[in-house]
């Protein structure tokens, strides 16, 4: 092996699932960040389109609710790794969509600990254990783009 990791090979490694943290990948990653972060970014952004692919799913009857908010339970009980990122966003977001409330448990407890970004509208969510559906009449409703939270939360 060459003292030089691949991208690919990089890439490989960290998208493993071994049960072991592969500490050479990482560290290789990190040397050659500039390079692998683009491409880190696309794998980011292909697990955002196949949360958001579910939830399309489930709308269209092609795959049972149940199922997916089962899946995305696991996600917020440590399948999904406990740190910041748009993953945990998106997750928060689509469960909201699904109207699961079975899982605001799993929620409040993401929130909590920072790893989604509270919005206007999860707060609302979260707060009063309502769910706006696909949020279009309640953003209207609220007009949420010209209130703070505070504004919102005094109502």
């Amino acid at each position: 092996m060459s003292s030089v990791m691949e991208i690919s090979e990089i890439l490989d490694r960290i998208n493993r699932v071994t049960g072991r943290f592969e500490r050479e990948a990482v560290e290789a990653a990190i040397v050659r960040q500039d390079e692998i972060t683009p491409e880190l970014l696309q794998i980011l952004e292909k697990l955002l389109r196949a949360l958001e692919a579910l939830e399309c799913l489930v709308r269209s009857g092609r795959v049972e609710r149940a199922v997916v908010v089962l899946y995305f339970r696991e996600l917020f009980d440590g399948k999904l790794e406990r740190t910041r990122s748009d993953l945990w966003d998106c997750l928060a977001g689509l469960a909201l969509e699904l109207e699961a409330a079975e899982l605001l448990p799993e929620i409040r407890r993401a929130y909590s600990s920072g790893f989604p970004q509270a919005n206007i509208v999860r707060q609302i969510c979260l707060i009063n254990g309502t769910f706006p559906g696909n949020g279009t009449l309640f953003r209207q409703r609220f007009r949420l783009n010209s209130l703070t939270n505070r504004e919102i939360l005094s109502r």
